[in-house]
């Protein structure tokens, strides 16, 4: 089968964090993390919709991030069509795990939960993936969430 046709999915494990890591193993192989490039979303596209990627950069003072895409489910789940934006309304307090991923160089599972724009209560489970170019710095951090509404 030739790779454009191929699409990954993992039989036995339906959680997307556990689909998505091993996903992002087949990737990465023997390296700490994949490169962003490798990430194909025509690989994974039950997956894509629920996951989202984030430009992370280390500077002086304040680290710097930027949404560069995110998927329908995850803009809906935040409570608006958030779809092509840079931003993502309510998540900045997701920023500080951005930068652990970063910095540890490791994948991260968190489960939590927050109220969206329209006042719903959303309970998450997400994974946060290294991602980078070089092998050596983090550029890149690859999300997936899985959510139920609480209220």
């Amino acid at each position: 089968m030739d790779s454009e046709n191929r699409t990954f999915r993992s039989p036995r494990e339906r959680r997307l964090t556990e689909q998505l890591l091993l996903y992002w193993n087949t990737k990465r192989g023997e390296r700490k993390y994949p490169a962003m490039p490798e990430i194909k979303p025509e690989e994974i596209p039950e997956l894509w919709p629920k996951c989202f990627l984030v430009a992370v950069k280390a500077t002086e003072g304040k680290p710097e991030h930027n949404y560069t895409y995110i998927g329908t489910i995850v803009s809906a789940m935040f409570g608006g069509d958030y779809a092509s934006a840079s931003v993502l309304p309510l998540a900045d307090n997701l920023a500080p795990q951005y930068y652990m991923v970063m910095q540890a160089q490791k994948p991260m599972v968190q489960e939590t939960q927050f109220t969206n724009l329209r006042g719903q209560e959303v309970k998450y489970r997400q994974i946060l993936l290294p991602l980078g170019s070089d092998g050596t710095a983090v550029d890149y951090v690859l999300g997936g969430i899985s959510s139920n509404l609480t209220s």
